[in-house]
């Protein structure tokens, strides 16, 4: 039987019915290899395959980092003594040397300065965790009594707010019978009259501190007027006593002086007979 299709058609029909197969190869593939399978081969190197590419220093066209001893090193490390590079250019200078000794010492130190590093990180992270347990247990310890602080201060807070919930209420009442309509605690009547209310009350307190003041002064100065009366009256007496003691003495002084004139005039008397 002779096919009447075009060349065309059957090779669009063969495709078409090959890329189910070719998918289906291709996830078996990724599904059983190690790696997976490249959907491309790149194109090999112009210069690596022909022999070994050592760009001219002198080239101006030439790439900066294909110039220098990095470069010849690596091509030295990749072909070997096949690259035509000296080893011993590829030796650091002693200059060289001595900054790379500085470096490894600066960023890279020796074992024991690392383990000396650990020890004082460690002991750091030690003396902070004692610390915070100090911490802690002295927190706790005081907790009771913040515990209490906080209730009293909640305690006392919410008796403050009812003393200001009950006071705003007053001032609402006074206010509607002093104008006989219920007035807004933010209007400036009301404001007004809380204002004047404050200020007798301040004369209030005032007054009512003066008089506590004369009375506290006028209590002190009556034990004070009794304490001077009574040493005034034992002065008195003192006075009254000394005197008396006085004139029982000037007595006693003049019978004394009667007696001994008398006896002096006796003695004379006597003296005179013989």
């Amino acid at each position: 039987m002779h096919n009447s299709e075009a060349p065309g058609l059957t090779a669009a029909r063969d495709t078409k019915m090959a890329a189910p197969i070719n998918r289906c190869c291709a996830r078996l593939r990724a599904v059983t290899l190690y790696y997976p399978a490249a959907g491309y081969h790149a194109r090999p190197r112009r210069w690596g395959l022909s022999g070994i590419y050592k760009p001219d220093p002198q080239d101006p066209k030439a790439r900066e980092w294909q110039k220098g001893p990095r470069f010849e090193a690596k091509l030295y490390g990749r072909h070997g003594s096949a690259s035509g590079v000296d080893p011993a250019q590829l030796w650091p200078s002693p200059q060289r040397l001595r900054d790379i000794e500085e470096e490894e010492k600066q960023w890279y130190p020796s074992l024991q300065d690392m383990l000396d590093r650990v020890e004082a990180k460690e002991r750091e992270v030690q003396k902070k965790k004692e610390d915070r347990d100090r911490l802690i247990a002295a927190n706790l310890a005081k907790m009771p009594k913040m515990v209490e602080d906080w209730r009293r201060e909640r305690r006392e807070r919410r008796e403050k707010e009812e003393q200001e919930k009950v006071q705003k209420e007053r001032l609402l009442a006074q206010a509607r019978e002093k104008f006989g309509v219920n007035i807004d605690y933010r209007s400036p009547k009301f404001l007004e009259m809380v204002k004047d209310l404050e200020k007798q009350e301040k004369k209030r307190r005032k007054l009512l501190k003066k008089q506590l003041k004369e009375e506290s002064t006028s209590a002190s100065a009556e034990p004070a007027a009794a304490a001077a009366s009574e040493s005034t009256l034992t002065a008195g007496e003192a006075t009254s006593a000394s005197n008396q003691a006085g004139e029982a003495g000037t007595a006693e002084t003049k019978a004394d002086g009667t007696t001994s004139a008398s006896t002096v005039v006796g003695g004379t008397t006597s003296s005179r007979e013989p």
